[in-house]
C-alpha cells in the first residue's frame, strides 16, 4: 500500500536517483581511466569494456584484449593482506566466451593479467581486486614470463609487498599515473600459435605504457616491449625500453588521441627510476 505522505514516489524517485548516481559513477570511471579521457583505437576492431577501476578493449578475433589501461591517482597506504581470487569469470559480451577452462592444459601458458590485481588490490582494496578475474583481462603468458620479468615490471610501477616489508613503485611516488598494456601478435594470422579449441591468440611480446605527472606538474612517460619467451633474467626490464610510438607500430594501435606534449616520442627512463 502506498503511503498518504507520498512514500511510494519518494522510492521511487530515489531508486531513480541512485540508478542515475551509478550509470554517472560508471561513465566517469570509464573515462578517468584514460589519459586525455579516450580509449586507444587501432586497426583491430574492439569492444570497450568499463568496469569500475579499469578499462580492456577486447578483440573476438584475437579471443584476446588488445589493450587495458588504469589510473591511479593518490595512491595512498597500500592495502595488504588481499587473497587472490579463484577462478576467471567469463565476459558473457564475448564473442566466443572465454572460460576458465579454455587455459587448461595449456603447455606452460599461464592466464596473464593485463591489468594486475596486485595493484587494484594495493589501490582499491580486496573486492576491487576480485574484478580483475575475468577472461577479458587475460593472455596466455609464460609462467616463467608472467612470473619473472613480467612481476618485475609490475611491481617496479605498482610496489611490492615482500617479505620485510612493502616495497613502493611508481604510483606510490607520484600523485597520478595511466597505466597501459597490452599484446603485440607478430607474423599475423597464420603466423601466431594459438591455445586449445577456441584458438585463443599467443602473444609474440607484451607492451606497457605508463604517463605520470610527477610532483612539479611535468607530464612523463616511459614504455617496455618485452619478447615473450623463456629465459628472460627477472631484473632486466629495463633492457626493454621503448618509446610509445614503437609500441603503436608493432602492436598497430595508437594510445593517446593526440599527442600535443610530444609524449609519443619521450622515454624517460631515469625519470621512471627516480621520479621527481
Amino acid at each position: 500500500m502506498l503511503s498518504p505522505f507520498g512514500g511510494g514516489r519518494f522510492c521511487l524517485r530515489s531508486c531513480v536517483v541512485r540508478a542515475l548516481f551509478l550509470f554517472c559513477f560508471s561513465f566517469v570511471c570509464a573515462f578517468a581511466q584514460f589519459f586525455q579521457g579516450q580509449p586507444p583505437t587501432g586497426t583491430r576492431p574492439v569492444k570497450t569494456f568499463n568496469y569500475t577501476y579499469y578499462a580492456v578493449g577486447y578483440s573476438d578475433e584475437t579471443r584476446t584484449p588488445l589493450w587495458s589501461a588504469m589510473e591511479v591517482r593518490q595512491a595512498g597506504e597500500p592495502i595488504l593482506g588481499c587473497k587472490r581470487a579463484g577462478k576467471f569469470a567469463p565476459e558473457p559480451r564475448a564473442e566466443p566466451q572465454i572460460f576458465h577452462t579454455d587455459y587448461k592444459n595449456s603447455d606452460g601458458y599461464s592466464r596473464g593479467h593485463l591489468t594486475p590485481n596486485a595493484v587494484v588490490a594495493y589501490v582499491h582494496g580486496c573486492e576491487a581486486a576480485k574484478a580483475t578475474f575475468v577472461t577479458s583481462n587475460i593472455v596466455p603468458q609464460l609462467q616463467s614470463h608472467n612470473g619473472g620479468v613480467w612481476e618485475a615490471l609490475e611491481a617496479a610501477i605498482g610496489g611490492r609487498n615482500s617479505g620485510s616489508g612493502f616495497v613502493p613503485g611508481l604510483v606510490q611516488k607520484v600523485p597520478d599515473v595511466w597505466i597501459y598494456t597490452g599484446p603485440v601478435f607478430w607474423g599475423g594470422v597464420e603466423g601466431v600459435r594459438k591455445l586449445g579449441p577456441k584458438e585463443v591468440w599467443v602473444p609474440s611480446a607484451l607492451w606497457k605504457t605508463v604517463i605520470w605527472r610527477n610532483r612539479k606538474g611535468r607530464t612523463r612517460t616511459c614504455s617496455w616491449v618485452i619478447p615473450h619467451r623463456e629465459g628472460i633474467p627477472k631484473n632486466s626490464y629495463m633492457d626493454y625500453v621503448v618509446s610509445m610510438k614503437e609500441i603503436e607500430e608493432q602492436a598497430g594501435i595508437r594510445i593517446l588521441a593526440t599527442d600535443e606534449e610530444g609524449l609519443s616520442g619521450q622515454i624517460d627512463a631515469p625519470g621512471f627510476l627516480d621520479p621527481e
